[in-house]
């Protein structure tokens, strides 16, 4: 991955100025767009090649478990598919990812352009695709129940409010926000249903609701589930995605 990040035949860098002005017109205009993170993530960690140009941006992530009592952060908006621990989320465009079905609806997708219908590598310029990051300032605008800073890196494309990436990775979790009433709290405030054994046979992959104080008692999980503090699986994320937590 490396020497494709670095290597200038491929980024048309080494192109002369007239031959890129000969290229097609939308062609030049999708090479000017899509650009190169100087971010790059290796087996044994994220490094820098210039700090300058780190790209870290703000999302959003939900809690979820498995049956085996395992922990993961979530994307919001791409079905249940957990966040990788230790290495990269690699962006792939739904048309690509469901070619024959239908496309998915709901929450998840972008309704303000149609993603392209040719086969492409994500981001692309005229698509809706890659991972997201907000700019700074943009975190009321996150989804999800958990947010914080993102890496992206590879290529990657700007727009006003924030990056599309090709690769993100999680670097903190920040901000707390309570499934039910959608306000923001202290780690420490919030809590969840201890989701395990019996009780996650048919919650495999399941999101966790995180609840303070006040919508525990007007959202009672029933009988056999016990509440637990939050910073018992954020401790977990923490080592387990090698991130920083601000409680």
């Amino acid at each position: 991955m490396e020497k494709k990040h670095n290597d200038p035949k491929t980024t048309g860098d080494h192109l002369s100025d007239s031959r890129q002005d000969r290229r097609n017109p939308v062609q030049h205009f999708l090479d000017s767009v899509v650009r190169k993170s100087a971010l790059v993530f290796d087996p044994n960690g994220l490094y820098k090649e210039n700090r300058d140009e780190e790209i870290v941006g703000l999302r959003g992530w939900n809690l979820a478990v498995n049956g085996n009592d395992n922990y993961f952060l979530q994307s919001p908006t791409w079905g249940i598919d957990p966040w990788p621990k230790r290495r990269p989320f690699e962006s792939v465009c739904i048309p690509r990812r469901f070619p024959r079905g239908p496309r998915p609806s709901g929450r998840g997708l972008l309704r303000r352009r149609p993603s392209s219908h040719f086969p492409h590598d994500s981001p692309h310029a005229g698509c809706w695709c890659g991972v997201y990051g907000l700019k700074s300032g943009g975190v009321l605008l996150t989804l999800g129940d958990i947010s914080g800073e993102v890496y992206l890196f590879g290529d990657y494309v700007e727009h006003d409010l924030g990056f599309r990436g090709q690769y993100g990775y999680p670097k903190s979790l920040r901000w707390f926000w309570c499934s039910y009433c959608h306000t923001g709290y202290r780690m420490k405030d919030i809590q969840i249903p201890r989701i395990s054994g019996a009780t996650s046979q048919d919650l495999t992959d399941s999101r966790v609701p995180l609840s303070c104080k006040f919508c525990v008692v007007l959202h009672p999980y029933g009988n056999g589930i016990d509440l637990i503090p939050l910073s018992h699986a954020i401790e977990k994320l923490e080592y387990e995605y090698n991130l920083e937590v601000c409680p």
